[in-house]
């Protein structure tokens, strides 16, 4: 039996980066990134979370917890959800997957709590949690 109160933690399947600057390069293994200067980049996380279905009743709280720092504030860091497939060898800002809609919306969650130092923060995702697996 697993206590709720232990952490599952959920790493991602696939990663990768892109930028509006270079549509058309394949960023992998350089890091992800958010931000928007004169540009935008874009990290892409695709998670499996069939497998929480047999523990969806004993899940109190979901959190998609992230590491990095604001470079220059202020930040504000969107969760956004799709259905669609990437691959992380050949994703570019050109073919990057389109945003789907789960129960009506694309925004999964944000925030503006960005540390300035390297440090952790985190959207809380419960409410979608609980309405794609409950």
């Amino acid at each position: 039996m697993i206590n709720v109160s232990t952490p599952l933690v959920l790493t991602p399947l696939v990663d990768a980066c892109i930028n509006s600057n270079q549509p058309n390069a394949v960023l992998n293994k350089q890091g992800l990134g958010i931000g928007k200067w004169s540009y935008i980049n874009r990290s892409l996380l695709k998670f499996d979370p069939k497998g929480l279905r047999m523990l969806a009743n004993k899940i109190n709280s979901v959190e998609l917890r992230l590491y990095g720092k604001a470079q220059y504030p202020p930040v504000t860091v969107n969760a956004i959800f799709t259905g669609n497939n990437f691959n992380e060898q050949l994703v570019t800002w050109a073919t990057q997957p389109a945003p789907s809609r789960l129960n009506g919306k694309s925004l999964m969650g944000f925030t503006s709590n960005i540390p300035t130092s390297l440090g952790w923060f985190s959207i809380d995702r419960s409410d979608v949690f609980n309405c794609q697996i409950g």
